[in-house]
């Protein structure tokens, strides 16, 4: 005997307690839809390990640019003369925008740091 909603609905209905009964081929059934689904839980569950700890490197090198750039912005910025203010400033956003920074640094301020030394009389041409 197959269970059936209306079976069920009748047994509702008559307040009757007795347990549907299951049948083998409904337990086989179930147990091959659940197989994959296991089979693609573990997949995805390795994937996320993966990702996680690419996600973790990626913020640590985030980090470390960040404090090479805030290092950067708050030496050149000292050299040039600038208050804390103005050197907490752009340390900040040094920091939060790191990879644009460096590269900015990269191209524009070390020709102006050069100069400055050479001016102050720190370090000659050739030094550099």
């Amino acid at each position: 005997m197959e269970f059936t909603t209306f079976k069920f609905l009748q047994m509702v209905l008559n307040k009757e307690t007795t347990e549907p009964k299951v049948t083998e081929k409904f337990e086989e059934d179930v147990i091959d839809a659940v197989k994959p689904v296991e089979q693609k839980t573990e997949v995805v569950k390795t994937e996320k390990k993966k990702n996680s700890v690419v996600f973790y490197l990626l913020i640590a090198a985030w980090l470390l640019l960040g404090a090479f750039a805030s290092f950067l912005s708050w030496t050149s910025n000292s050299l040039i003369g600038w208050n804390v203010i103005g050197k907490v400033f752009f340390a900040f956003f040094a920091f939060l925008f790191n990879q644009t920074y460096l590269i900015s640094h990269l191209f524009h301020k070390m020709d102006l740091l050069q100069f400055i030394q050479e001016a102050i009389g720190g370090v000659e041409e050739g030094d550099m």
